[in-house]
């Protein structure tokens, strides 16, 4: 097999806040912690799990848009924590970003057109003429049209401007597109739309996607594997299909039982649902973070931190109780 896309590894992010008292000592926020993954060449990786988890977070660390406290981010083997800004900034060009608001991501005042061919220009690209008929092409790749390069972005809806935000991520053919609850913002009918081009592009491009979301079904549409965090911790990876058939381990399950539907054969028993809320990420306990919420918690949940274990290939799953 070849060598992955992109390895994460031991990937932490702490930030340091005070609660009430602004001469009370910080305390550490851990938002990501100790995340390990890989994403393959043209594979879908989605990304779940209730707000606050840390799922828009490490989108974030990923690109360095924000600095891992600690970790590896190993992209083609070549670590990005030991690039410098400028390097950085050249190596984005294989790694882009679409935001969950693509209303806020846009400048309200420049043309779509000219939002998509900026991001050629901001990479040294082409003569104007040439980002001209580049943004042209890219704006038909994403479903719109020529016409549509002058207007403003409060001229277009919100699935249209999400294409532009596609189409300015893409021009400049990333090995790597983030998306982070690019769709949530969007109704039902438009998400169809999105991801349905996505699927097209990924065929197209044979792009690798970290899809960050929080909607299971739009998960289940369009990834090949999926990662599950719960207060920053990775709690189980697992292939779409397996993890959707049968989960492992207790949030997964929880996650999946306390999906809403309007059809009565489909419902769950109300016990599998998750109860309660997130505990604080400032008073976490010292074993699982999940043990305040988790039917199965005993002894050593409280005091003991569970490894990843490996239950099958390419499924890897973090609870005392997994068998």
């Amino acid at each position: 097999m070849s060598e992955p896309l992109l390895q994460v590894r031991d990937l932490t992010k702490v930030f340091n806040v005070r609660r009430g008292n602004a001469f009370l000592k910080t305390q550490p926020l851990y938002a990501v912690n100790n995340v390990s993954f890989d994403i393959r060449a043209g594979e879908v990786l989605g990304v779940v799990g209730e707000s606050g988890c840390g799922k828009s977070t490490l989108g974030r660390l990923i690109l360095r848009l924000l600095e891992p406290t600690k970790g590896q981010l190993l992209f083609e083997g070549r670590d990005l924590r030991e690039l410098t800004a400028e390097q950085m900034r050249r190596a984005r060009s294989d790694m882009q970003m679409v935001f969950q608001d693509p209303n806020g991501s846009l400048n309200p005042a420049m043309q779509v057109g000219r939002s998509i061919s900026e991001t050629l220009r901001f990479h040294g690209i082409g003569t104007e003429a040439e980002r001209y008929e580049k943004a042209l092409k890219i704006l038909s790749v994403v479903g719109l049209q020529a016409s549509h390069y002058n207007r403003l972005p409060h001229e277009m809806s919100g699935g249209q401007n999400q294409r532009v935000g596609i189409a300015r991520a893409l021009i400049i053919n990333p090995k790597l597109l983030i998306m982070d609850e690019a769709v949530s913002a969007l109704d039902v009918s438009v998400q169809a739309q999105i991801l349905k081009l996505l699927e097209e592009i990924r065929e197209e491009f044979h792009i690798s996607i970290l899809f960050i979301s929080h909607d299971l079904s739009v998960v289940n549409r369009v990834s090949d594997r999926v990662i599950v965090l719960y207060l920053g911790r990775v709690m189980e990876i697992a292939p779409v299909k397996a993890l959707f058939s049968g989960a492992r381990h207790p949030y997964t399950r929880g996650l999946l039982a306390s999906r809403p539907s309007i059809d009565p054969t489909k419902r769950v028993k109300t016990e599998a649902a998750l109860q309660g809320d997130l505990p604080s990420p400032l008073s976490l306990p010292k074993g699982c973070p999940f043990v305040t919420r988790c039917a199965l918690a005993t002894d050593i949940c409280w005091q003991q931190m569970p490894e990843h274990r490996e239950r099958a290939p390419d499924w890897i799953v973090a609870c005392h109780h997994v068998d």
